[in-house]
């Protein structure tokens, strides 16, 4: 042919140019073989598995949005997410919680007070109608008393020392309550509400009410508020600067200068000044205490203790010792503590602050969040401590049973709160967190710096860590060992001098282990990354993690520090309520916010959004661990239905010489993913292995995801592998079938017949192989009127009608491929596949050759089920097979327990949410 061109042709093919026949060089013809070559096999990647994620995810999306049993009735709240990172929430690892507002409902109410070191008792019921009678110096009786307050005084005893005994403590504490705040106060049609920033903020000004002391109304410069001491007359005082609460001073105080008229003057200018008050310029006659409020500045602030405590003036420290001791003890009742102070200004003092601080810090554009910072600072120091508050805030109802089995399903939780030590041991202890006989090791703060590195050293050996197991990395791993020898020495071998700290006992080795830090001991650990790796050595061998008196950027710093140190990095999941949880849930993979009383800014920052925290167990064991399931499942057969493509073609190319030439029609390659679509994502998002009752029953189910059973190389491999031998299959029983003919006038064995026929046997094979997946099947709605099982769905949501749906689509399209191949079609390129489709499905062989592939293909697969289930059986697909026949149904009898229905469900969803309103 290499003088084709100089033969004699007709006229038809005058002019026509037949490449295959043509000569061309060796080099130029292996170059482009192999370039064909290659392209055969870009069906390998499946390109096609973006596009069936996306709609898989939001599919899932939409059944969290919907799932009604995330439905909080009370307020109103459905599940809402934000991501369709449904996966990551099957794969969680750690979980890191906020306490106030997250274990607990962040409904406060104030249960106690303490002035003089005498501890008032506040009532439950409406402070309106327990309000003291200070006409006659006696105290109306009236609210209910709560548990535990009995011989305890009431606060209107307090009321009445602040009005008719004249204790400057009791109305300054009492005034603060209902001044020293942000609240908003809304009048409507003679009704008060308060609009606070925080729930202890509303719950202060709700317990002022109590005795008396009531907020009546706020401008932006103005608060009128009324007070028993003036017989229900108002009383005004000008706003002249705020200092609002930050997580770094863990205060917030406000200058308040009050407005005296004529009317109710002597009633409240000639109070005496604080015995202690520590004003600098304060005057002889103040001293003596015959000095009054005119013309003076009063600053009234509320914080922590450790920080208010702290910032109290040298002769006011008399007692606060036993107010120590009674906050810790209400601390160990799970109560919220709040110490409240004061401090008088002279006009000139406080305009030379205002001037020289305040002012310029409101001006400021650059650093003004630091400035004003530094003008509170200047501001709340010297101060008087005139008593103290607790607040009592209730858990959340099924937070003990949530995070019990959270921690049956191996994920640790971390509470991270700004609360006292004390308050969070004991909503640990409350919410089944730290258990009965747990070992509890402590690393305070209040010790000293060589205590606490004694204690930190302790628990690294008792713990069990070394840096020849915890550390990999050489480097790290020599400055581990180094930083560990300069703590042995700095201890002079010493280590049972622990100051305020804790460690566990040799015997607690075999134990879940719990331990509880504060953040003024991380501040003082952190920064060296070599001190760090032996507390997260330590953390990493606990069960329970409660980290006390953390600010926003600490919590964040937590999780960082166990996304840095775990290898492979795990899936951290971070819940809060609040403002102040956002650095850490932004910092975590995954970010759940809870719709609280602390405004949207945490579900803003979040992937997910539930009402309650006991909803987040449903959202990681069902949604999570049914989600990253099913995408498994999408992926792994992905990849094997290319691969199986893939390696058909390349067994075809070894009977072509390597040419490049396709075993299927251009037809087949274009719709192939679209012939094997609806199958495999019906699975994807309808299947479950086991159903919700059975996961919450039996949780450790969820170590599918956490250690990644479904998705890993092995499994990876065992797919492939399973790719090429139903390859083999696919292609060689159709070729040995075909290999002496049909027979007859329309033979199979011509090239696009043989690659119809052995079409048909992929495709049908491959929509088995989906079923032989799936483990969860869906039908068709009964008729109307009967009761339908769960599985039953609407016909178009069918499992058997995606399987009839995918057979149809791809007979059709084989059928209507070779219709439009005629000489009368604009589609020339299928002109070599005329008359194809009809050929091969009016001959019975080709039924027969797709009968064998499948038979073939899944006799292989059974073989290979029944040697893993029988020979190499995993807890988790014993637990399906157990969960599917049944075994694990039955009550305490042995009777097999019953189904519920779907209206047997909803009536009791009903019932629980009716429940739930009512309390």
């Amino acid at each position: 042919f290499q003088n084709n061109k100089q033969i004699q042709r007709s006229g038809y093919i005058e002019n026509t140019r037949w490449p295959d026949l043509e000569f061309s060089s060796s080099r130029q013809s292996f170059g482009w073989s192999f370039c064909t070559f290659l392209i055969l096999y870009v069906n390998f990647i499946p390109l096609s598995l973006y596009v069936s994620l996306e709609m898989c995810f939001l599919v899932l999306v939409i059944f969290v949005n919907l799932d009604i049993k995330m439905y909080h009735a009370p307020t109103n709240t459905p599940a809402l997410a934000r991501s369709p990172t449904i996966t990551d929430l099957g794969q969680v690892q750690y979980i890191f919680s906020d306490k106030t507002g997250t274990l607990t409902r962040n409904e406060m109410k104030l249960r106690r007070m303490i002035v003089h070191g005498i501890v008032y008792a506040v009532p439950e019921e409406d402070p309106e109608a327990n309000r003291p009678d200070v006409q006659n110096g006696m105290q109306t009786p009236g609210g209910k008393e709560v548990l535990g307050d009995e011989g305890l005084p009431n606060i209107n005893e307090l009321a009445t020392k602040a009005c008719h005994e004249k204790d400057e403590y009791a109305a300054c504490i009492l005034e603060a309550l209902m001044l020293c705040n942000t609240v908003v106060v809304e009048n409507k049609n003679g009704v008060i509400k308060y609009q606070a920033e925080s729930p202890d903020e509303g719950a202060l000004v709700d317990g002022a009410l109590h005795a008396g002391y009531k907020l009546f109304a706020r401008t932006e410069h103005v608060l009128v508020g009324e007070t028993p001491a003036l017989n229900g007359a108002r009383r005004s005082w000008h706003i002249l600067a705020t200092n609002e609460f930050d997580n770094d001073r863990k205060r917030m105080s406000i200058f308040l200068r009050e407005s005296f008229d004529d009317e109710h003057a002597p009633q409240r200018d000639g109070r005496p000044m604080l015995a202690s008050q520590p004003s600098i310029k304060s005057t002889q006659s103040d001293k003596e205490g015959g000095a009054s409020l005119r013309g003076k500045v009063l600053l009234l602030c509320k914080g922590a203790d450790n920080t208010m405590l702290a910032a109290a003036a040298p002769t006011n420290l008399d007692g606060l010792d036993d107010m120590r001791d009674r906050l810790d003890e209400f601390a160990r009742q799970g109560l919220r503590t709040l110490v409240f102070g004061v401090r008088i200004f002279e006009e000139d003092e406080f305009e030379s602050w205002h001037s020289e601080y305040y002012a310029p810090a409101l001006a400021s554009l650059s650093d003004r969040d630091g400035m004003l910072k530094k003008a509170a600072a200047v501001a709340e120091h010297m101060l008087t401590i005139v008593g103290a508050t607790a607040i009592e805030d209730k858990l959340q109802i099924g937070v003990p049973e949530t995070i019990a089995t959270l921690a049956k399903a191996g994920i640790k939780l971390w509470v991270l709160t700004g609360d006292k030590r004390e308050t969070a041991i004991e909503i640990g202890k409350s919410c089944r967190l730290l258990r009965p006989g747990m070992p509890l090791a402590i690393l305070s703060s209040k010790a000293s710096l060589s205590e606490l590195k004694a204690a930190l050293l302790k628990l690294y050996h008792l713990s069990g860590a070394s840096p020849e197991k915890d550390v990999k990395d050489k480097k790290e791993r020599a400055a581990v060992e180094q930083k560990l020898q300069e703590l042995r020495q700095e201890n002079n071998g010493s280590l049972n001098n622990f100051g305020d700290c804790a460690v566990w006992q040799k015997s607690d080795s075999e134990q879940v282990r719990a331990l509880v830090i504060d953040g003024e001991a991380m501040t003082l650990l952190f920064g060296d990354r070599a001190t760090e790796m032996i507390l997260f050595s330590i953390l990493s061998k606990c069960g329970s993690i409660i980290a006390c008196r953390v600010t926003p950027k600490q919590k964040a710093q937590l999780v960082k520090l166990v996304q840095e140190h775990v290898k492979p990095t795990p899936v951290t999941l971070a819940i809060g309520d609040g403002a102040n949880d956002v650095n850490m849930i932004m910092s975590a993979q995954v970010g759940v916010g809870i719709s609280g009383h602390e405004g949207l800014q945490a579900v803003n920052a979040s992937d997910f959004a539930i009402a309650q925290f006991r909803y987040l167990l449903r959202l990681l064991l069902i949604h999570g661990r049914w989600g990253y399931r099913r995408v498994c499942i999408l992926i792994n057969f992905s990849f094997y239905k290319n691969a199986c493509l893939a390696a058909t073609l390349f067994i075809y190319t070894n009977f072509t010489g390597y040419s490049g030439t396709s075993l299927f029609s251009d037809y087949f390659t274009a719709l192939f993913n679209f012939f094997l679509f609806l199958m495999i994502f019906y699975t994807a998002i309808f299947d479950q292995d086991v159903d919700d009752e059975y996961v919450h029953k039996y949780p450790q189910l969820y170590a599918s995801g956490r250690c990644n059973l479904d998705l890993n190389v092995t499994l990876a491999l065992n797919w492939i592998f399973m790719a090429l031998l139903h390859a083999a299959i696919i292609f060689f029983l159709p070729a040995g079938a075909l290999s002496l003919g049909t027979g007859d006038r329309t033979d199979l064995v011509s090239y696009e017949a043989f690659g119809a026929v052995v079409s048909c046997g992929f495709i049908n094979y491959m929509n088995l192989k989906v079923l032989f997946e799936t483990r969860y099947f869906t039908y068709p709605l009964a008729a109307s009127g009967k009761q339908c099982e769960r599985k039953n769905i609407g016909i178009l949501g069918s499992t058997w009608f995606a399987a009839v749906f995918n057979t149809v689509f791809f007979y059709l399209g084989l059928y209507v491929a070779g219709a439009v191949g005629d000489g009368t079609s604009f589609i020339f390129q299928m002109l070599p596949f005329w008359n194809v489709g009809a050929t091969i499905l009016g001959h019975s062989t080709t039924w027969a050759i797709t009968f064998l592939v499948i038979a073939a293909c899944a006799a292989v697969d059974f073989i290979k089920y029944a040697i893993v289930i029988y020979f190499f059986p995993s807890p988790i697909s014993v637990s399906i097979e157990r969960c599917r026949l049944g075994l694990d149904n039955t009550d305490e009898n042995g009777k097999k327990t019953k189904e519920a229905t779907t209206q047997e469900d909803l009536e009791a969803l009903k019932k629980n949410h009716h429940v739930e309103n009512n309390a």
